[in-house]
């Protein structure tokens, strides 16, 4: 199981490697050229978005100019971040949930929904 998990990060780093190369060769410096920027709202949902709100989660990623921002969910579940246009990459964890990436292209601004899955607990028998 713990193979498994580690060739499913392994995937999503790549993925998430390719993501941030490949918006290099978007048009999003087309787009940007106007300096365009959006403020977008982050909620994050335990087990679905009809979950209860999680405060704590950590927002990291880079907007569509490749600018790095990281941000924690705050009280109500949610943070605000501006920045252009373009290609976003995103990365949402915390402590005993499944950490969710992924990208998308933002052209104006939005409200996002992350859902984090709960961790699967493992437990560990011994015998004498």
């Amino acid at each position: 199981m713990k193979i498994k998990t580690k060739l499913i990060e392994m995937a999503f780093a790549t993925l998430l490697c390719f993501i941030v190369l490949a918006s290099s060769f978007i048009p999003s410096q087309v787009v940007n050229a106007a300096n365009v920027t959006v403020t977008l709202y982050v909620y994050a949902y335990d087990g679905s978005t009809n979950g209860q709100a999680l405060s704590g989660v950590l927002v990291t990623g880079k907007d569509g100019n490749g600018v790095s921002f990281s941000q924690t969910t705050n009280v109500s579940g949610y943070i605000s971040i501006t920045g252009a246009t373009g290609a976003w990459v995103f990365n949402a964890s915390t402590y005993g949930y499944q950490t969710n990436i992924w990208a998308t292209y933002i052209l104006s601004s939005n409200t996002l929904k992350v859902v984090l899955i709960p961790s699967a607990q493992t437990t560990s028998s011994y015998a004498y």
